[in-house]
């Protein structure tokens, strides 16, 4: 999905698929033990059937979730996102101080830290056209800004 042109701000949401296949991992585990614990084991390969699809289930749900509510919004005044608790927050250009990157269970983020010392925004890097994103930062942030210097850097 590319990103969506609303009043000289630009959206963007996750790839659905990046995160959904690293949560399908921990669904089917969490499935499978919590099946286990209910029945107490397993006494056939039809609750294993089971405790996978049930995995899978959650896997898809939650991803849905947060592809859903977590959008990425850039515009020439600043970035809009979550922190790691998932509350909204908007960053000025100006206020950027640094860009670190973390990998969190399999996802791959960039956290940007602001002067104003508040938690960070955390960025994720499986934006569902996460090429078109990082020249959409080019575009709206001023001369040498924090997050177009890391994308570079990156790319280097």
């Amino acid at each position: 999905m590319t990103g969506h042109k609303n009043k000289h701000k630009v959206t963007y949401r996750m790839s659905y698929w990046r995160p959904s296949s690293i949560m399908m991992g921990y669904g089917v585990f969490v499935g499978i033990v919590m099946l286990a614990l209910i029945e107490q084991g397993f006494s056939n390969w039809i609750e294993w059937l089971d405790s996978i699809a049930f995995g899978v289930f959650l896997a898809a749900l939650y991803s849905a979730i947060i592809v859903a509510h977590f959008r990425i919004g850039i515009s020439s005044r600043g970035i809009d996102g979550h922190d790691v608790f998932g509350r909204r927050r908007f960053v000025p250009w100006a206020l950027l101080e640094s860009a670190k990157f973390i990998n969190f269970a399999g996802l791959r983020y960039v956290r940007l830290f602001a002067e104003d010392g508040a938690r960070p925004l955390w960025l994720p890097l499986f934006l569902s056209n996460q090429d078109e994103f990082e020249r959409t930062v080019q575009h709206f942030a001023p001369g040498e800004n924090t997050l177009p210097r890391y994308f570079k850097e990156r790319t280097a």
